[in-house]
């Protein structure tokens, strides 16, 4: 690029930038079309002509992430700071924006890397940028389908879509996470399939895990689960579940007949896995998220800054808001 070139990549900057002129006061200015000077614009911050930085705006809170480590006993912890009135489509979104990055970071090439569904999971992967040379990533659906119509929040397409993320390999568990009995379970278990996919189970390295809670259950939204069978759940002591498994307040799982129907990983091969991070919202979900450290599950977090208060809240320490207003 000749100097020429520059001295005009550097006026049309000063005219948009400094002289707050828009684009087609500058084409007349210029003698281009509107079109160039918007490609202009680009070009200079693409060489470093224009820089932006953004001040006093940091959208993490490095605080609560600092304590719920400390106090919770997290490996990590990803907080992000959120709109006081932003509605739970728009947080989700928010998380799995500003989470995407670091959690990509942490996923090695040549890593098996499991994942369940979530509809805050599948907005942060759904956000991850696209590796720039293919990875040997091994991707594994962590439990069968909710359902026999397949949304886009299930485990099975956010683990397609991870896998296209890093350029790795895909690998789906074709099985509902419920079998009918425990015999059909077996048989699902005992397919060439399901069989490469345990054997990938005891491989992983980072796992990606959602946290339901049976007041905002996805398997009774979808009709696999009762409102009358929640409340059995809820009697026996369940508080939440990860990957269909149901456990208690010590991270435990509960005896259930669902126990034996599950098609998908287990909670001790979770609790032998070395990163698993629950990604999740909300409030509600701080006694599941509390119970699943307790019992060695979940050893990492994303999570909004109103869920994250409500943790230490339930740990008795001091809430730390910087909600945006």
């Amino acid at each position: 690029m000749n100097e020429a070139d520059i001295d005009l990549l550097s006026l049309t900057a000063k005219l948009y930038y400094q002289d707050n002129l828009d684009q087609n006061a500058i084409a007349n200015i210029i003698g281009v079309s509107r079109s160039t000077v918007s490609r202009l614009l680009a070009r200079a911050r693409d060489i470093g002509i224009v820089t932006i930085s953004i001040n006093h705006y940091a959208p993490r809170n490095l605080e609560v992430e600092e304590a719920l480590c400390k106090y919770l006993g997290l490996q990590r912890a990803i907080v992000v700071r959120t709109f006081a009135e932003g509605n739970i489509l728009n947080i989700r979104r928010t998380v799995g924006y500003i989470a995407a990055q670091a959690i990509s970071e942490i996923i090695p090439n040549d890593s098996v890397v499991g994942t369940a569904g979530g509809r805050t999971i599948y907005d942060l992967v759904r956000y991850m940028q696209p590796r720039k040379t293919p990875s040997s990533a091994m991707v594994v659906q962590l439990m069968g389908n909710i359902g026999p119509r397949v949304g886009q929040i299930d485990a099975i397409e956010i683990a397609h879509t991870l896998a296209a993320k890093l350029g790795g390999v895909f690998y789906t568990m074709s099985a509902p996470v419920f079998a009918h009995d425990i015999q059909t379970r077996d048989l699902f278990l005992a397919s060439p399939q399901v069989q490469e996919l345990l054997r990938l189970f005891d491989r992983l390295q980072v796992a990606l895990v959602g946290i339901g809670v049976l007041e905002n259950s996805a398997f009774v939204e979808r009709q696999i689960l009762s409102p009358e069978n929640a409340h059995e759940l809820r009697l026996k002591g369940v508080v939440g579940e990860i990957c269909g498994r149901f456990f208690d307040i010590d991270g435990s799982e509960v005896d259930t007949p669902y126990r034996d129907q599950v098609v998908g990983v287990s909670l001790e091969r979770l609790i032998a896995t070395k990163e698993v991070i629950a990604v999740t919202n909300g409030a509600d979900r701080a006694e599941a998220i509390c119970a699943a450290v307790r019992g060695g599950i979940v050893k990492g977090l994303v999570i909004d800054e109103t869920g994250a208060n409500a943790i230490l809240e339930a740990l008795g320490q001091k809430s730390l808001r910087t909600e945006l207003h």
